[in-house]
């Protein structure tokens, strides 16, 4: 599936592989990457409703690292509560 995405050089081709690359399940996983083609993807508003999907995505993982900072935050909490040092 990736590389057929990856073969496809059109919009919808490229934003298929960013999301591909977004998903930390993903063997391809790359967050770097992945919101790099979709910010372009964004900015170049090459069909609405693929920029719009971009945009939708990129907030996901906005999301999901503020979800994941905070979850670290209350396991070190958790463990100073313990006793032990965060890691």
């Amino acid at each position: 599936m990736f590389r057929h995405a990856k073969q496809d050089s059109s919009a919808s081709g490229r934003l298929h592989q960013a999301l591909i690359e977004s998903m930390p399940a993903a063997s391809a996983y790359d967050p770097l990457t992945a919101a790099s083609q979709l910010q372009a993807l964004h900015a170049q508003r090459a069909r609405t409703s693929i920029a719009a999907v971009a945009q939708v995505r990129l907030e996901e993982m906005k999301q999901d690292t503020t979800c994941q900072k905070r979850l670290q935050k209350i396991v070190d909490i958790e463990r100073s509560l313990d006793g032990r040092t965060p890691q």
